[in-house]
C-alpha cells in the first residue's frame, strides 16, 4: 500500500487562494580559488651606452662655436683626455663668459684660440692672460679694447695676434712691448695710424714680425716710419690705407719682401724706386693707384722673381704689359680684368 506522503498531487490553482512559490534555490559559490590574469611582460630596457671621453669630446667640438657654452667648457675641462689633447678651440661668436675662459687655463697644450666676434664685459678678458701656452690669437671684430687690451700682456709667446675690425688703437698696441716672438700682426680695419707700432719695434719688443696686414687704416701718415724697424717682414699688406710715395720711402732696407699689397692708394712710378732692395718680391698689387704707368715697367723688371702684379685700375696700357713679359716672361700680369 502507499503512504500519503508518497503521493506527489498536482498543484491546483484554487480561487481565493495565493499561489506557492516554489523556493529558489541559490547559487553557491565556487570554491576554487580563480586564477589571477596576468598582463604580458614587458621587455627589459637596454641601458644607454656609456659615452666614451673621445666621444664626448668629439660631440662638443663638432657643434657649431656659436652654440658652445661656459658649461661645455666646464665639461670639457674636467676630461682628462681633452686636457691632454686639446690644442685649438674655436669660440667665435660663442656667448662664453669670463668663467668660460677661467675654464681655458686648464687646458695646457692650447696653442690657437679663434675668438672672433667675441663679446665679453671689461672685467671678464683678464682670465687670457692665463693661457701661457697660447700661440696664436684670433680676436679679429671681438670687443676688446685699449681698456682690455692690457689683459693680454702675460702673453709674450704669442707669435700671431689678430686685432682687425676691433675698436684698438695705437695706444692699445702699447700692451705689445713685450712680444719679442710676434710674428704676425693683423690690425686691418681699425682706426690706427701705425704710430702704436714702435712698441713692437727697435724701442720695444723687436719683434720678427714676418707678416704686418693693415689694410683700411691710416698706416700711411705714420706706419711706415717704423716698418724698416722689421729686416724680417715678408708680407706687407695696406691696400686703401693713404700710402704715398713719401710712405714708400720707410720700405727701404726690407730686404725679405715677398708679397706686397698696395691697392687703392696714391702711389706713383716714382714710389716704387723705394722697393728696389726687395730682390725675393714674388707678388706685387698695384691695383687702382692712378698714378702708376708704363713707365713702372723700368722698376718692375729688376724684380727678377716676381710672380704676379696686378696693374688693374692704373694708367698702364696693353704696351706696357707686353714689355714687362718680355723682360719677365714667367710672370702674371693682370691689366683691365685680363690676366696676361
Amino acid at each position: 500500500s502507499f503512504g500519503c506522503g508518497d503521493i506527489e498531487l498536482p498543484q491546483v490553482d484554487l480561487p481565493g487562494i495565493p499561489k506557492k512559490e516554489a523556493p529558489v534555490v541559490q547559487d553557491q559559490p565556487s570554491t576554487e580559488t580563480p586564477t589571477p590574469s596576468t598582463s604580458p611582460t614587458a621587455p627589459a630596457m637596454t641601458p644607454a651606452p656609456t659615452k666614451t671621453p673621445e666621444q664626448i669630446i668629439a660631440e662638443l667640438l663638432a657643434r657649431p662655436s656659436m652654440n658652445l657654452t661656459d658649461a661645455d667648457l666646464t665639461t670639457l675641462s674636467e676630461l682628462p683626455a681633452a686636457r691632454d689633447t686639446i690644442t685649438e678651440l674655436n669660440l667665435s661668436a660663442s656667448t662664453i663668459s669670463g668663467t668660460g675662459l677661467k675654464a681655458l687655463q686648464d687646458f695646457p697644450g692650447l696653442t690657437k684660440l679663434n675668438l672672433q666676434a667675441f663679446t665679453l664685459s671689461d672685467g671678464d678678458w683678464s682670465p687670457l692672460g692665463n693661457l701661457k701656452s697660447l700661440k696664436e690669437l684670433n680676436l679679429s671684430r671681438s670687443g676688446i679694447s685699449n681698456l682690455t687690451m692690457t689683459s693680454l700682456s702675460p702673453l709674450k709667446q704669442l707669435t700671431v695676434l689678430d686685432l682687425s675690425e676691433t675698436s684698438v688703437t695705437d695706444e692699445g698696441l702699447a700692451a705689445l712691448k713685450e712680444f719679442s716672438s710676434l710674428e704676425q700682426l693683423r690690425i686691418g680695419g681699425t682706426q690706427m695710424s701705425g704710430a702704436g707700432l714702435e712698441f713692437l719695434g727697435t724701442k720695444g719688443a723687436r719683434a720678427p714680425l714676418k707678416v704686418l696686414s693693415a689694410s683700411n687704416t691710416s698706416l700711411g701718415y705714420q706706419g711706415f716710419v717704423h716698418i724698416n724697424q722689421f729686416p724680417t717682414l715678408e708680407e706687407l699688406h695696406v691696400a686703401g690705407s693713404s700710402v704715398t710715395n713719401s710712405s714708400m720711402t720707410g720700405l727701404k732696407g726690407l730686404n725679405n719682401l715677398r708679397i706686397v699689397q698696395l691697392s687703392g692708394n696714391l702711389v706713383s712710378d716714382e714710389g716704387l724706386k723705394s722697393l728696389t732692395a726687395s730682390r725675393t718680391l714674388e707678388e706685387l698689387t698695384l691695383a687702382e693707384n692712378r698714378p702708376i704707368s708704363d713707365a713702372c715697367v723700368v722698376r718692375l723688371k729688376t724684380f727678377r722673381q716676381l710672380k704676379y702684379v696686378d696693374l688693374d685700375g692704373t694708367s698702364c696700357t696693353l704696351k706696357g704689359v707686353e714689355a714687362l713679359k718680355k723682360a719677365l716672361p714667367e710672370c702674371k700680369v693682370r691689366l683691365d680684368q685680363q690676366v696676361y
